[in-house]
């Protein structure tokens, strides 16, 4: 690829990384993430105590920096999970109000090809979202790390972790934006799937009632193919506090589905008649 086309792809990417942005901004989608994240740094800073077992934990020297790091890993670890949640009803609707009836058509007029406008949206968002909970999540542990009087650096793997995670859920989002063209379709779908992952996730219990029959098998193939989303969630806890991916199969099965669901998206993209 010459110097030149690639420039004229890179500013057709900023363009696209700037509607992704006035769209988001236009939402007070912004405004939501900047003032949770306000509130909890506040919350943390004006907090008087946290007892545990009759102990201040914000009194200096009152726990070893192995317990600091136990209870930061475990707030950090609810609140990516509640972030993850944020940014999931904050993002649902884009794609498919990217490719609502009018605004697609001046989209494709423009001499960009499908695939490449279509995935230049999706990585416009996701820079744009990771970015908002980069900036929120550093805050926060530094306000947190400052009133513990301790700077636990595994939150790093925390972090690094979730938007590995946003990846996942975000393709799975952007697969049921294209695939319905709805934002409350794709977020219904979403949790469906998310919830029939975690009864499969159940198949050793399955089972010995069902005594190996066909049923059983077939739950046993939807566990495989199926998307990880709550098993993947619970490794956060064991990255902060420094014991690694505690279910590495979830992780890149999960990882695999999501790419596939993403390279499924763009084939229905290019196939489809707007």
């Amino acid at each position: 690829m010459s110097v030149g086309v690639r420039g004229v792809s890179m500013n057709k990417f900023i363009a696209i990384l700037r509607d992704s942005f006035y769209e988001i901004k236009a939402q007070k989608i912004l405004w939501m993430y900047g003032l949770t994240g306000l509130f909890m740094a506040l919350m943390i800073l004006v907090l008087p105590t946290i007892n545990i077992n009759g102990q201040d934990m914000f009194q200096s020297g009152s726990f070893s920096p192995e317990m600091i790091d136990q209870v930061s890993a475990f707030a950090f670890d609810k609140y990516f999970f509640f972030m993850i949640i944020f940014m999931i009803f904050g993002s649902v609707g884009m794609i498919p109000s990217f490719l609502k009836k009018g605004r697609v058509e001046l989209s494709l007029s423009k001499p960009m090809s499908r695939v490449g406008l279509l995935s230049m949206k999706f990585a416009s968002i996701y820079l744009i979202k990771i970015s908002i909970l980069i900036i929120i999540s550093i805050f926060l542990w530094l306000a947190m790390s400052v009133r513990l009087g301790s700077f636990s650096y595994q939150f790093f793997n925390g972090l690094l972790f979730s938007l590995v995670e946003y990846f996942a859920v975000y393709s799975i989002l952007f697969f049921l934006g294209v695939a319905t063209r709805s934002g409350p379709t794709a977020l219904i779908l979403y949790y469906v799937i998310r919830m029939l992952a975690v009864l499969v996730s159940t198949a050793g219990l399955v089972a010995d009632m069902v005594d190996q029959t066909a049923w059983y098998k077939f739950i046993n193939i939807l566990y495989h193919i199926l998307p990880k989303l709550g098993a993947v969630s619970d490794n956060y806890e064991p990255l902060m506090l420094g014991k690694g991916l505690s279910d590495f199969y979830a992780v890149w099965s999960t990882l695999i589905v999501a790419v596939v669901l993403f390279s499924s998206a763009l084939f229905i993209h290019q196939r489809r008649d707007y």
